[in-house]
């Protein structure tokens, strides 16, 4: 038989770049009636997330099954859970459609046009758990997944050439998995972590005070996220720099971008500082005037069963801080959010009460408050790069 590559999944479209192209598609949502909601099912019809009735359903309509199976679908992925198909849920959508073998993969040479996808993320698997180091299982094919797959070919005595196609999936099928015991690139980042736990001195922390610029983000009962956040982040820095720590902020209080950074400019700067942790502030809102408290999300995914255990401790260790300010504990999350899946490091995003509750923006209002928020979320950095076992004091962050 001829070796060969699968056809395209979806026809010629399927070959644009997901960014791209999610970024032509328009807003849908239940009850949308568009010829993208015919795309978006046949997306989902060919995960196997909703079956298509071309006789009983119009498929241009967005009807409650479909609007099940994208909540579904956001729900495995790592996105939010709101059923409205957006650019980030768009962008997911298109990369699920790629199954291992359906294209050649390799690293582009230009930077910012790397291969995305559900097929990149059963690469990465794939060699993670026969003990080769790609990093993040994150369906990004970057340097390490180059690397790793290199690395692969040669072991196996053939071309190194960087591009999995028919020979290299045919090694894979004769292979069975070498790492027991875990997550194979948990292990790895358990081990990267031990060695970063020397202390909070020397380490690069960015500090992402969310909007800014034309985006203000949310407003009610008289705060704007964007000025609450980027007080908080500067007074961070008051105290993470005493302690010899590099603390870099995505942005100023001066609106000199005219445009708000996005996720993935946000995440590029932090991988080209090398930081060591990344924290991304914000404030929530709801419908709901009820709904208050601190919640953090760190990068996972049930889909692939891949998440940055180091980010969920750091993640864990910022709530509890907070907690013990009158910020309620929501709870710590994954998510595949541009920010926390580019970056390489440690990343998290906080959101620090709701706008739209009396009671915690109240708090934010208050100078004083956001001196103690601040000074929480600097020890929860020091003591997340504490040694395992240290009786250093992490209490000295605040002073």
């Amino acid at each position: 038989m001829t070796d060969h590559i699968a056809a395209d999944p979806l026809g010629p479209q399927a070959a644009q770049s997901p960014v791209g192209e999610a970024q032509a598609m328009p807003l849908v949502r239940l009850g949308s009636h568009d010829a993208a909601v015919a795309q978006l099912r046949e997306i989902l019809t060919h995960i196997s997330l909703v079956a298509l009735d071309h006789e009983c359903a119009d498929a241009s309509v967005f009807d409650t099954t479909l609007d099940a199976a994208v909540r579904h679908f956001q729900q495995v992925h790592g996105l939010t859970v709101d059923g409205i198909v957006g650019p980030l849920t768009w962008r997911r959508a298109l990369e699920a459609r790629w199954r291992l073998g359906d294209r050649p993969l390799q690293l582009h040479p230009a930077g910012d046009r790397q291969a995305t996808g559900d097929d990149v993320a059963a690469l990465q698997r794939r060699l993670s758990d026969l003990g080769f180091d790609c990093g993040r299982v994150d369906g990004i094919f970057g340097t390490r997944t180059d690397a790793a797959l290199r690395e692969f070919q040669m072991n196996i005595g053939i071309a190194a050439d960087g591009v999995c196609g028919p020979q290299t999936l045919r090694a894979f099928t004769n292979l069975a998995r070498a790492i027991t015991g875990g997550r194979p690139e948990a292990l790895r980042e358990a081990h990267d972590w031990d060695h970063r736990q020397t202390g909070v001195f020397g380490k690069v922390v960015v500090i992402d005070p969310g909007h800014g610029d034309d985006d203000p983000g949310c407003a009610a009962n008289g705060i704007t996220e964007a000025d609450v956040v980027i007080d908080i982040a500067e007074r961070m820095e008051k105290h993470l720099a005493p302690q010899g720590v590099a603390v870099l902020l995505s942005r100023g209080r001066s609106f000199h971008h005219g445009r708000a950074l996005d996720d993935a400019a946000r995440a590029e700067f932090a991988n080209s500082v090398a930081a060591d942790a990344v924290l991304s502030l914000h404030v929530d809102e709801t419908a709901s005037p009820a709904a208050s408290g601190a919640s953090a999300f760190y990068f996972g995914a049930d889909r692939h069963g891949s998440r940055s255990d180091s980010g969920q401790r750091l993640a864990e260790s910022v709530l509890t801080e907070v907690s013990g300010l009158g910020l309620a504990d929501l709870g710590t999350y994954p998510r595949t959010w541009d920010l926390l899946r580019i970056t390489r490091m440690p990343a998290i995003r906080v959101y620090l009460g709701y706008a739209t509750n009396q009671h915690d923006a109240g708090l934010l209002a208050d100078p004083e408050f956001r001196e103690a928020l601040a000074g929480a979320l600097a020890r929860a950095v020091v003591q997340c790069f504490t040694p395992v076992g240290s009786t250093a004091a992490a209490g000295h962050a605040s002073g």
